[in-house]
């Protein structure tokens, strides 16, 4: 098999609002790109965490039949709290997956590989085996976010920065089974209260950020999503 070359990679920039729960916005544009990019069919979302993509495409004409899998009973309890009836419940991991399902249309990983880093490359070819041949797979990720310059080397702060960057992830390769089509990154502008930036960061870290900033700053925070689109390739 001869490599295709990797697409270009598409940048925006998208401001928000003042962040002060949850990053529902920046997944909302995710998703608009996705159900822009795939058409209905069966789908697979793993792992779901306590995102909205499962209760979306629930409400989606077409996403059906609808597999939600998570080695985490409590997120799959609260999936299931969204999302009825209407779904299948799998409490597995990717690696456990294999065997159970098949002829899948779409696999969805909605901002979990970054996560799973020792993982991740196994990822692609376990999901592989599980969609057709007309299959696509989607994959969401942060990227290393940045901070004002006088507290991005701040305990806490600093180490989520040094852990995004050493575990970014390139595509996978087509001997995996997957040929890239799109790459985007989605640069969201997010101004954070020192409240929720604080919560984010152990007590210690907390205290110190506290002390370093004034408690009303509203904190220029900004954070990219990769989004990458895969068609399987033949078998």
């Amino acid at each position: 098999m001869t490599a295709s070359a990797l697409p270009p990679v598409e940048r925006e920039t998208v401001q928000c609002g003042v962040v002060e729960d949850g990053y529902g916005f920046p997944m909302a544009v995710a998703a608009r790109y996705l159900l822009d990019d795939v058409s209905p069919t069966s789908t697979l979302i793993v792992p779901t965490a306590k995102t909205p993509f499962p209760r979306l495409l629930s409400r989606r004409a077409g996403y059906q039949p609808l597999w939600l899998a998570d080695p985490s009973a409590e997120d799959l309890a609260w999936q299931r709290a969204q999302v009825g009836d209407g779904a299948t419940y799998i409490p597995a991991s990717p690696a456990t997956l294999v065997g159970q399902l098949s002829g899948i249309g779409l696999v969805l990983n909605p901002f979990g590989l970054q996560h799973t880093i020792a993982e991740a490359p196994a990822y692609g070819p376990l999901m592989r085996r599980l969609v057709g041949p007309d299959g696509s797979m989607v994959t969401l990720d942060w990227g290393p976010t940045r901070y004002p310059e006088d507290l991005a080397g701040l305990p806490g702060i600093a180490d989520e920065v040094r852990f995004a960057r050493s575990s970014q992830l390139e595509p996978f390769p087509e001997d995996t089974g997957w040929a890239l089509l799109k790459e985007r990154e989605i640069f969201f502008e997010m101004p954070h209260s020192v409240d929720h930036v604080a919560a984010l960061l152990n007590a210690a870290n907390a205290a110190t950020l506290r002390a370093a900033t004034d408690p009303g700053r509203v904190i220029e925070v900004g954070s990219p999503v990769i989004y990458r689109l895969y068609r399987a390739l033949p078998a």
